[in-house]
């Protein structure tokens, strides 16, 4: 709910509570529970999890040509590296950074998919003025 209430814009205010000792039983939010409910609230209102893949992809590549560089000029001036080892590694890593960048591409075209099939209104109103409503039939 604080997710909802947030994303709605409303003003939001705060009551202090103190509560009691639990006189009974035990609580069922132990901490795993309660850590499920953060991921859950960070996944469902914001694609910044999404984001931040594609950008650590974007970095894996951009390390790969650095990557290649170091490798380059290491085996340019330095000869005891194993023959195949720079291309290899290089490729490899370089691909794995291109495979994270489109899977995370892609993981933020379907969750702009999520948000339009959720069919939450676009606006709020809060209150109207010289406004009447007509009857709307389904």
């Amino acid at each position: 709910m604080p997710g909802l209430e947030s994303w709605l814009g409303f003003k939001r205010g705060y009551v202090d509570v103190t509560h009691q000792e639990r006189r009974r039983g035990k609580s069922s939010y132990n901490f795993t529970r309660r850590l499920t409910m953060a991921a859950e609230a960070i996944i469902s209102f914001s694609d910044l999890p999404l984001r931040i893949t594609v950008l650590f992809g974007f970095a894996v590549v951009a390390l790969s040509f650095i990557l290649a560089l170091l490798l380059a000029i290491q085996r340019l001036f330095f000869a005891n590296v194993q023959l195949g080892y720079t291309s290899t590694v290089c490729v490899i890593v370089f691909l794995a950074g291109v495979q994270l960048s489109v899977t995370g591409l892609a993981s933020l075209y379907i969750g702009r998919i999520l948000r339009e099939v959720q069919h939450r209104p676009l606006y709020v109103i809060r209150n109207t003025v010289n406004f009447e409503t007509k009857p709307s039939y389904v």
